[in-house]
């Protein structure tokens, strides 16, 4: 096969997460980072009758880390992630890479907030960021944006 002229990347990724009211907020301009850890979750066994084992499909699992650069402004990424901690329950995040026009990747879910962390250092001079890990609660579609 020959090297493909096609690929892309995610520096224009496109984020939706909503706010406690359930409205959808871009947060593209403090997005940072966003990654993805799909699992099968498949499961193996070994028989007295085979020396190879037998793997099975399972259910599905994702977990998905989302970072964001600070802002004291409202409704930002950061502040929303900060109000998702302190007021617990489920939320849709989207994500369309490479970016959000007609033929680009698309992923929505459900998620919790399972996890939130962010620092601090006197000597950096980089923002500071907040990253979170997001569960799915349900089911995490992932299509290509057709209109």
């Amino acid at each position: 096969m020959p090297q493909s002229t096609t690929l892309a990347n995610g520096k224009n990724s496109h984020l939706l997460l909503d706010d406690t009211a359930g409205a959808p907020v871009d947060i593209s301009g403090t997005g940072n980072n966003w990654s993805i850890d799909a699992d099968n979750m498949t499961g193996q066994v070994h028989t007295f009758a085979g020396e190879w084992p037998v793997t099975l499909d399972g259910k599905k699992n994702a977990s998905l880390s989302l970072r964001c650069a600070f802002s004291p402004t409202a409704n930002e990424g950061a502040d929303l992630l900060r109000d998702w901690f302190n007021n617990q329950g489920a939320r849709t995040l989207q994500i369309d890479y490479p970016d959000a026009s007609v033929g680009s990747e698309r992923i929505i879910g459900e998620f919790i907030l399972d996890d939130l962390s962010w620092s601090a250092a006197a000597e950096d001079g980089a923002p500071i960021f907040f990253e979170g890990t997001l569960l799915p609660t349900g089911t995490l579609t992932l299509t290509t944006i057709s209109s």
